[in-house]
């Protein structure tokens, strides 16, 4: 998920929210925006990444 999204998820702990810079780098926006959707939060954790990133 890593390499996919352009971010490095292992320096994150899965309670911690993403910064709007960090967002802005992923790659995928629609991905993103459907994370920020789901999870009803402007700054989705990487633990709300991982859990409505399995479709």
């Amino acid at each position: 998920m890593s390499e996919a999204l352009n971010f490095d998820f292992g320096s994150k702990s899965l309670d911690d929210e993403f910064t709007e810079e960090q967002l802005a780098k992923i790659s995928w926006t629609g991905f993103r925006e459907r994370v920020v959707a789901l999870s009803g939060k402007d700054n989705p954790t990487v633990g709300d990444v991982v859990e409505y990133s399995r479709g």
